[in-house]
């Protein structure tokens, strides 16, 4: 009967190799194939390899694989078919295939053939193949984060070890977070098809606080200094607003050289900041730093030089220059410099251009010289402009907002420029502008990436106040309709004191001109604190944008205004004299605004300045006649730790025209959260004293009648709480009045408040919850004013 030999890969098999080499005479029966036994199934034969001749090979079948190709395993075996049977070299066949890292085991079996030929069949069995890598239990750290460090890939084959080694990395992620504690295992979970999941559980623990940072050998520079320096920060009380106590292994590594850089920009040039020593707390729930630190001397500026290539007078660069001979030696001065130096030759197109430098100090003397070299390079021009990232605005969108053109000399101002304007928008998250260089030297590509952000909102909610009762608001918007930059917007809001509905739209590069377009529908129902306003209109504006930052523009308004008694008091008497006529307003308002904040929706930063006068006449055809006048500031600066602060400040003048008085509903209110919070809405202003009925016997109460001037503050500091959900806490102080015609703009008489709240970028937009407290109230003011708004603050 013909002979069947089966080859299997076994440690066993390896030890029987080992054996038959060496004892050859003692294992007549073996015959050795590398690390495989040779087991005949079947009559038993005596192996003479000199005397017997080796059989020819007249096919090899390979069968059990699913995704890995039959060529690609043929590609392996080397035991040519028509040849010879070379057990030895079928052997490294074996090894060979295991090698590749698909399979899980390899077998072969050697058939007899009728013609004495035989045929190799080798059977596989292979290794499962991911088909998705999954996170449970990371609640701090996210899917982002762990794809920064698992370099495991879907529709990879299964290998154990490169699964415990991104197991370890995933840990060292913890640690370098702060999470100590964290603890991370795996699991495979089998699919039909030979596929798995593989799965990573983290149990994250608590996080480290870091308890105390001590600082040993600084004599010259304080403690305080040092912390100030640095992000990591010791925790307390207040932890939470601010994140302090938090350690992150790649910010503290940064901590370092900021303390280094601190001595630098004191002259101590020879500092050493050595290893921090560590030590967790009996329950590890804490840590406490010491920062070892060698200061050195202190070294002053010697002679300042500079050498290289000049594209303008030698006069000018060292004008420039802010490092001088005999001050403290600064590396932020000499950052300073190289940066200015920089900017000035990249300006004009040189790219390339490198600022070194070369020192020689003098220990004696404790000084440094200073040489600046230049190194112009060529001139460079902008090739291709490419966009990425933007899946849903135009190209065109972004490209009109650009400093720089295709064909232009280069310039990294027109770079860092183009930027900001990008993020103005308020349409993206983040924006970033690299250059990559051409087969040309003399070209660069600029590559644009932006991260969309969601600038839609559709929302429908409900809720209660003191002041309004039951609210219910619905609100469609988009920021960057069909991604071309246009706004449009539908909103209703219904409460016990208000109805309001509106429809605008805002084209704000009108036929990709620089003339801007927008219009408004609404119709709104008011009630104030004695009185009511109805009123239907809209409003019409062109534009014209000088530069980026300044614009001007034109409003026409049509309104029927019909105002009656009553409001929120419910009052009866006879309307006071002029104060309520109504009727039809038709204004034209003209406007000028320098805006150059560094992003519309959220700015940090920069100058919003506006003016605007109104002008409603007979001309127009208005039944109501007065001239408005308003001016507006605001300003945004960034602070530390994300936090934001903010300065707003406007000021209103009205009066009629041809001796009519201005109508009730156009006078100034103050009160509220659009104005001076901690009171109640339109609750501050002038007043009169009046019946309430129509009996001369009636005690008179307060009617307020708005005043025709105003002027409020209001201040911020908005922190950052849950940067990742987008909440914000806020702080604030605000002062304002309204005054009547005949009193003056009286900054001593301004009423102020203080107050709290949050701001929530919310799936359905920006919410704000705000508690103010009027400061000194009055008889009859709620100690504590709550109100909830949609919309960001100024």
């Amino acid at each position: 009967m013909a002979g069947v030999h089966r080859y299997a890969y076994n440690y066993f098999s390896a030890i029987l190799f080992y054996l038959s080499t060496v004892l050859p005479l003692a294992l007549p029966t073996v015959v050795g194939l590398g690390i495989y036994a040779i087991t005949a199934t079947g009559s038993a034969q005596s192996v003479e390899p000199a005397a017997r001749k080796l059989p020819t090979v007249a096919e090899i079948k390979i069968v059990g694989r699913l995704r890995v190709s039959e060529e690609t395993i043929r590609r392996l075996i080397e035991q040519p078919v028509g040849g010879p049977l070379q057990r030895s070299v079928v052997s490294e066949d074996i090894k060979r295939i295991y090698r590749s890292g698909f399979f899980d085991d390899v077998q072969v079996s050697e058939k007899e053939l009728p013609d004495g030929k035989v045929g190799l069949l080798f059977q596989v069995a292979e290794r499962p193949t991911i088909n998705a890598i999954r996170y449970e239990g990371n609640d701090e750290l996210d899917e982002d984060d762990f794809e920064k460090v698992v370099d495991l890939r879907a529709f990879s084959v299964v290998s154990v070890p490169n699964i415990k080694r991104n197991l370890e990395k995933i840990k060292n992620l913890y640690v370098d977070e702060g999470y100590y504690l964290a603890n991370v295992t795996y699991r495979l979970e089998p699919l039909p098809g030979n596929l798995v999941d593989v799965v990573f559980i983290a149990d994250e623990g608590q996080e480290i606080e870091v308890k105390t940072i001590t600082f040993l050998g600084n004599s010259k520079v304080d403690d305080d200094t040092l912390r100030s320096s640095m992000f990591t920060r010791e925790g307390g009380f207040f932890a939470f607003l601010t994140r302090a106590g938090k350690f992150k292994r790649e910010a503290f590594q940064q901590d370092l050289m900021r303390i280094q850089m601190t001595y630098l920009d004191r002259g101590y040039i020879h500092v050493n900041v050595g290893d921090p020593v560590v030590t967790l707390s009996p329950d590890k729930k804490s840590m406490h730093i010491t920062i070892h630190i060698e200061e050195g001397e202190q070294y002053s500026v010697g002679a300042v030089g500079l050498t290289g290539d000049f594209i303008v007078d030698r006069a000018e660069l060292e004008e420039m220059i802010k490092l001088k001979s005999g001050d403290i030696f600064s590396r932020e001065t000499v950052v300073s410099d190289t940066i200015a130096i920089g900017d000035l030759y990249k300006d004009a197109g040189y790219a390339n251009a490198t600022i070194s430098n070369q020192t020689r100090s003098d220990d004696v003397g404790k000084t440094v010289d200073f040489t600046y070299v230049i190194q112009k390079g060529e001139k460079v021009y902008f090739r291709f402009i490419e966009i990425q990232g933007n899946h849903s605005t135009r190209d065109r969108v972004i490209r009109r907002e650009l400093t720089f053109y295709e064909g232009q000399l280069y310039s990294s101002t027109a770079l860092k420029q183009s930027r900001q304007e990008v993020m103005r928008l308020g349409f993206f998250d983040d924006v970033t502008l690299t250059t990559k260089n051409t087969e040309n030297p003399a070209f660069v590509d600029v590559i644009i990436k932006v991260k969309e952000r969601d600038t839609g909102t559709f929302q429908l909610g409900a809720g209660f106040s003191s002041i309004e009762n039951f609210i219910f608001t619905a609100q469609i918007s988009k920021q960057n309709l069909f991604g071309r930059g246009q706004s449009l917007a539908f909103q209703a809001t219904l409460s016990s004191i208000r109805s309001m509905f509106s429809i605008s739209f805002v084209e704000p590069y009108f036929f990709d001109s620089p003339f801007t377009f927008g219009f408004e529908l609404y119709s709104f129902d008011t009630d104030y604190s004695d009185f009511t306003r109805d009123s239907i209109g809209g409003n019409i504006t062109w534009g014209y944008k000088f530069t980026r930052d300044l614009s001007i523009s034109l409003t026409y308004k049509l309104e029927d205004v019909d105002v009656s008694i009553g409001g929120l008091t419910g009052r009866s008497t006879t309307p006071l004299h002029d104060l309520f006529q109504d009727g039809l307003t038709s204004s034209l308002r003209g406007t000028v605004t320098y805006d150059d904040r560094d992003n519309r929706l959220f700015p940090t930063k920069g100058w919003f300045i506006q003016g605007s006068a109104e002008w409603a006449d007979k001309f127009l055809g208005s039944e109501n006649l007065f001239v408005r006048l308003r001016g507006n500031v605001r300003w945004y600066t960034p602070l530390f730790w994300d936090w934001v602060f903010k300065i707003n400040g406007n000021i209103g003048y009205i009066t009629g025209i041809g001796g009519q008085d201005v109508p009730i509903f156009e006078r100034f209110f103050m009160g509220g959260i659009f104005t001076v919070r901690g009171f109640e809405r339109n609750s501050l202003g002038p007043e009169l004293q009046v019946a309430s009925i129509r009996d001369p016997l009636t005690p008179l109460s307060a009617f307020n009648i708005g005043g025709n001037k105003q002027l409020y503050f209001n201040t911020e500091l908005e922190i950052p709480i849950f940067a990742a959900l987008q909440i914000r806490a806020v702080a604030f102080l605000d002062a304002g009045q309204a005054y009547n015609d005949n009193e003056n703009i009286d900054l001593l008489g301004l009423r102020y408040s203080a107050g709290f709240g949050f701001r929530w970028w919310s799936p359905v937009g920006p919410l704000r919850f705000e508690w103010g407290f009027p400061l000194d109230p009055r008889e009859g003011e709620e100690p504590v004013v709550f109100e909830f708004t949609i919309g960001n603050s100024f």
